[in-house]
């Protein structure tokens, strides 16, 4: 099948959600898909190539323009000379805005699959909801366009694959998608990176070797709440060590209350690891915690459970089943004390390899064909 795969970035960078296209690509790849990408990051980024796939770079997104006028207007052209080879179109997140105008208008002969981490209406309810403010950019042209291009591509595409039952319920309640169309294709993780056995860097670390290491990865935002983490730790026994790795604003505030709290000592602030580095991190904890307000399906959780990381985590949903069964849940707004409580239960669990097995890329890859086909089905194809 040929596949035409519109997303906002392919590494390098490695940050945020990038990794997850990349590996989805190339589990689909090892199925003998072909796969054309557009995308951001021209003309200041290279290209980790992936073999029988093509990357087609288009304008990277500048500061405060953001993607919907710099690289989201420079998709429409470019999809056009593609169009008849590709048997499928599939889009991510907000980068196929103006296609998404367009199906509104026009419809679309291809089917289209709108592939969907966050909704931007629910991240604004939930800002809301917490008390945070956002900067007059960001509310009055960057979340209104998010949520124009959520409401049309819901409403435009073919089919819906949400990452969380969570979102699949604000596409179907905030975006107008259809419920019959819309399906629940959690991340995955690439297993064979991110494993139990490999080399680790604990003896760098400069802590004793049998204390307790919680693990942090990601970005150092409010709704991460990794302050919240940080006060955890100073409720937890003198064994137990933090290891954030990550950048972002709030950093100098989170080293200012790590040294208030008397905890520079069992806190370290590694900064930004790339993807590839990332699983060494992983082996050199104890277990990953991940307290944030809000979230869609993160990686993070997936990876460290591939590295037989026990998991503390809270805001987002996944499905019953052993996935969830694996993770010590938080509340949204879960404080100090009862993070550090969770930890401590969460300490005495284990992740089993038949757990490992379900969350490789290639299960996700195999869910997406099935929608494909449907897809193809009801529109009277092959």
């Amino acid at each position: 099948m040929n596949i035409l795969r519109l997303i906002y970035e392919w590494p390098p960078p490695w940050d945020g959600m990038t990794p997850g296209p990349f590996e989805l690509t190339r589990a689909q790849v090892e199925k003998g898909h072909q796969v054309h990408v557009l995308c951001g990051g021209w003309p200041t980024h290279d290209t980790e190539p992936l073999p029988n796939v093509k990357v087609t770079r288009l304008p990277v997104a500048l500061p405060r323009l953001s993607l919907f006028a710099t690289t989201a207007p420079s998709l429409l052209p470019a999809m056009i000379p593609h169009l008849r080879w590709a048997d499928v179109i599939h889009g991510h997140g907000h980068v196929p805005a103006g296609y998404h105008a367009w199906r509104s208008v026009v419809g679309g002969k291809t089917p289209y699959l709108l592939h969907i981490d966050v909704t931007a209406k629910g991240r604004r309810l939930l800002s809301e909801a917490g008390g945070a403010s956002l900067d007059f950019w960001t509310d009055h042209w960057e979340w209104p366009l998010h949520e124009r291009s959520d409401r049309q591509g819901c409403r435009s595409a073919d089919a819906v694959v949400c990452v969380s039952d969570s979102v699949r319920r604000q596409a179907i309640e905030l975006c107008g998608a259809d419920p019959e169309k819309t399906h629940i294709v959690t991340n995955g993780v690439n297993t064979r990176l991110f494993s139990p056995d490999g080399p680790d860097e604990r003896d760098t670390l400069g802590w004793p070797r049998d204390c307790r290491v919680a693990l942090y990865v990601g970005a150092l935002i409010p709704r991460k709440r990794v302050d919240v983490l940080i006060r955890a730790l100073g409720q937890l026994d003198a064994r137990w060590r933090l290891l954030i790795v990550g950048r972002g604003p709030e950093r100098l505030r989170l080293e200012g209350l790590a040294s208030e709290l008397g905890l520079s000592e069992r806190v370290r602030f590694w900064g930004y690891r790339p993807y590839p580095e990332v699983p060494i991190l992983y082996r050199s904890a104890d277990m990953l915690v991940l307290p944030s307000s809000y979230e869609g399906c993160p990686k993070v959780v997936l990876e460290g459970l591939a590295c037989g990381l026990p998991v503390v985590a809270g805001g987002f949903e996944l499905e019953e089943g052993a996935l969830k069964d694996a993770i010590t849940w938080l509340a949204a707004d879960a404080s100090a004390q009862t993070l550090a409580q969770a930890m401590g239960r969460a300490a005495q669990t284990r992740v089993t390899e038949a757990l490992r097995r379900q969350l490789d890329w290639s299960e996700r890859a195999a869910a997406l064909d099935g929608i494909y086909q449907g897809m193809f089905a009801a529109r009277g194809g092959a």
